[in-house]
Formats: C-alpha cells, structure tokens, sequence
C-alpha cells in the first residue's frame, strides 16, 4: 500500500507533501512505530481531478466521430458556455459579499451605538451619584 510522505522535521500546516512510499503492513507496525500522515488536501485532489478531466477532455476531443469544423464550433460553444457560467458565478459571489459586507457594517454601527449609549447612561448616573454625595 502506498502512503504519501512528508519531509522530515515538517508537522501541520506548513508540511510538504514529496512523494509516495510503501505503508509497512500491520504486522510490521508493531515492531517499529511509523508516523504517516493520511489526510489528504483539498487543493492537491482538486488539481488532480482537474488535470484528469482535461486529459480525459483531450482524448476525448481526438477519438470524436465529428469533423474537425464542428468539434471546434462544439468546443468554442462549451467555452462560451462556461464562461458565462463562470461571469454569472463571479456575479453571484460578489453581490454576497457586498450583502455580507453591509449586514456586519449594520450590526457594528448598532453594536457602537448601544455601547455609546451605555457609556453615556453610565456617565450620567455616575454624575449624578457624585452630585448627590457632596
């Protein structure tokens, strides 16, 4: 079984992924103690998945029964088609993102001011406490 490790002396975030070896079986594992880290990372799958997709896309594109003419109008439709939905995301996301912005400005501007009311109430008390006492 393979196992990916890390270079020595590097633990948590700031470890680096250099290769693959082989995981000593169980049984080996109870003579000698092997530290192995087998969390996977979200970036390294996403890059994978995204490069098999592309070579599958490629042979794909060479073993199609259509001519040449209208594998590239196919082609250029899908990448117009993507990118749209790619324009359309963007749009989304950034909307979100001025609506977050907005909502915690909100909260913070009414959070301020009820500290500042606070502060004044208290202020008040307090002056009339020490008005009352001399």
């Amino acid at each position: 079984m393979l196992a990916p490790f890390l270079l020595q002396g590097q633990t948590g975030r700031d470890a680096v992924r250099v290769g693959w070896r082989a995981r000593p079986s169980r049984r080996d594992t109870a003579d000698q103690e092997v530290e192995v880290d087998d969390r996977s990372t979200y970036p390294a799958g996403l890059l994978t998945f995204l490069l098999g997709s592309l070579a599958g896309a490629s042979i794909a594109l060479l073993f199609a029964p259509q001519s040449g003419r209208e594998t590239r109008r196919t082609v250029g439709r899908k990448v117009r088609d993507g990118m749209g939905a790619a324009r359309d995301l963007s749009q989304r996301v950034v909307t979100r993102g001025r609506d977050i912005r907005d909502e915690a400005s909100r909260t913070l501007s009414e959070a301020l001011d009820t500290a500042e009311r606070g502060a004044e109430s208290t202020i008040e008390r307090a002056r009339r406490s020490t008005d009352t006492t001399l």
